[in-house]
């Protein structure tokens, strides 16, 4: 297991040495990590482009404790997004070893190996929702099929790991919901089949652990249901039964049609099949992702889980994994296929775990039955000669997250100095010129403005959003509404917007920003923040 956290290490002293400036999503992800456990303390997850909150604030929890054990800066924040994935891929690996033992571990050990390497140390440092739960999901898979064959332990975690994942994106919810479902009925069936073994294992602290869990991860959102101004929990409901929003608005935006089955399953091919990602590495996170691969290659993987199935049917736990990938492996084309707008490669990273569990799946049941039908046990001597070659492939995969550690970039580097030069430059501003509050207006600043909003926040500037904001900026800090005793920040982006504003009467610049050859390039403006004097 120590083999897979050499990445984890690696992401983790590259993060706490990066001098970093959240911007965009990121920065409200900043801000909703440090109200965990203030008055402001979440109670609904990262605000979604359909108008809707994702489920929960797992995942703010979850990052809260290692960005506070590691300092409370952002650059604790990218910390704790590495932390969370050393976590998860532990989980997989000891569950992995306690289910299945030696070939199963040394199995599932390869395999997150080789996953840690396609995400990359970029990906590990990197908080954003849709993101943290990647190498979770495997876990959760994992769990699931150990809970499905009674074990009180893999479910305690599969609820805890799945909820946690459905709460930071609902992307991942139709793998949670199919698996969990699935896994439900195999453990049911099991039950009645032996109930004696089911009772002595379900002694009462692990109900209570169960229900414990529960109730701390859905509390929450619950409570923001019932008492909200809006329910969340039905707003997501209501769009994931029947769409929501403005059709012409959805239209505009191209958000009015779904990706489809065909293209889904295209796209699960290409990820699973053709170029497991899982295996062979990452794409852009913002490219449209579209394939050409023929969809009915998917009968491939579901072929092969077919097979081990109904060779190794004698044993109830090869046959519940082939039957628990499979449900993955449709459920995800199915969540794939209901994408709304374009199918970015962040919104079906599902893929990746998804597939990494069906290979896995396969390749041990398939090793299973082999060595049940040969009747092979072998000796001490071949079980350490296959750990340390399984430690050799592992720490061999993990070379290049040492190699490039060093040159691991944040999300949005190239807006990170600019953004916390003006963050700097306007707090000192208001420190010599203090006011009760402020209001941030971006005039076209885009990403930036979110920065100086959540970085003036940092600083303990109060802040004033609109009442249309007031759930996606700084939700629960900012006070809501009109505030004739506010200062405005009017935020700039461009050297012509920039002149327009200096020579408009009464104006004072507080803060401005040039970017340098390099950060022009990669699409960063000038930048300048002006006030009525």
């Amino acid at each position: 297991m120590a083999a897979v956290e050499v990445p984890i290490v690696v992401a983790v002293i590259v993060a706490l040495r990066t001098d970093w400036t959240p911007v965009a999503d990121w920065a409200l992800i900043d801000v909703e990590v440090r109200g965990v456990g203030t008055a402001a303390t979440p109670l609904i997850g990262a605000y979604s482009r359909f108008g809707w909150n994702h489920p929960g604030p797992g995942m703010w929890y979850l990052l809260a404790v290692p960005t506070r054990l590691l300092g409370g800066s952002p650059s604790a924040l990218l910390a704790a997004a590495a932390v969370a994935h050393g976590i998860a891929a532990a989980g997989a690996v000891l569950t992995a070893w306690r289910r299945g033992g030696a070939l199963l571990g040394g199995l599932t050990t390869l395999v997150v190996a080789a996953l840690l390497r396609s995400l990359g140390t970029g990906f590990l440092v990197d908080p954003w929702n849709p993101f943290v739960p990647i190498v979770a999901l495997l876990w959760f898979l994992l769990a699931v099929w150990d809970g499905a064959l009674g074990s009180p332990r893999g479910t305690v975690a599969a609820v805890v790991v799945g909820s946690l994942a459905v709460q930071s994106h609902v992307a991942f919810a139709p793998v949670v919901l199919a698996t969990g479902a699935v896994a439900g009925v195999v453990a049911v069936w099991r039950g009645r089949r032996d109930s004696a073994e089911l009772r002595r294992r379900w002694h009462p602290g692990w109900l209570i652990g169960l229900w414990c869990a529960v109730v701390v991860l859905w509390l929450p959102p619950v409570l923001q249901q019932v008492t909200g101004e809006r329910g969340n929990l039905g707003e997501v409901v209501a769009f994931a039964v029947g769409g929501a929003g403005d059709d012409t608005a959805d239209a505009a935006a191209g958000l009015d049609t779904t990706v489809g089955v065909e293209a889904a399953a295209r796209l699960v091919v290409r990820d699973v099949v053709v170029g497991p990602r899982w295996l062979v590495g990452p794409v852009e996170a913002w490219r449209v992702a579209v394939a050409t691969e023929p969809w009915w290659l998917l009968a491939v993987p579901l072929a092969a889980l077919a097979v081990v199935g109904w060779l190794g049917r004698r044993r109830i736990d090869v046959l519940a994994a082939q039957l628990l990938a499979a449900t993955a492996l449709v459920a995800v084309t199915v969540g794939t296929a209901a994408i709304r707008g374009f199918a970015f490669d962040w919104l079906t990273r599902a893929t990746w775990p998804v597939g990494a569990f069906v290979a896995l799946m396969v390749g041990w049941g398939a090793a299973s039955v082999v060595l049940d039908r040969v009747a092979w046990r072998p000796a001490p001597t071949t079980w350490r000669v296959l750990g340390a070659g399984t430690l050799a492939v592992a720490v061999a995969l993990a070379l290049p997250a040492i190699g490039s550690g060093g040159t691991a970039t944040p999300p949005q580097w190239a807006f990170s100095a600019p953004t916390g030069a003006v963050v700097d430059q306007t707090a000192a501003w208001l420190a010599d010129h203090p006011a009760a509050s402020v209001r941030v207006v971006d005039l076209g600043a885009g990403v930036v403005a979110t920065g100086l909003l959540a970085g003036l926040d940092r600083a303990g500037v109060p802040i004033v959003v609109s009442d249309d904001q007031a759930d996606v900026l700084l939700p629960g800090r900012a006070t809501a509404g009109a505030d004739g005793a506010a200062r405005d920040l009017l935020v700039v982006a461009g050297g012509d917007a920039i002149a327009a504003m200096a020579a408009r009467p009464g104006m004072v610049q507080v803060a401005a920003m040039t970017p340098s050859d390099v950060e022009a390039d990669a699409g960063v403006p000038s930048i300048g923040v002006f006030t009525a004097g």
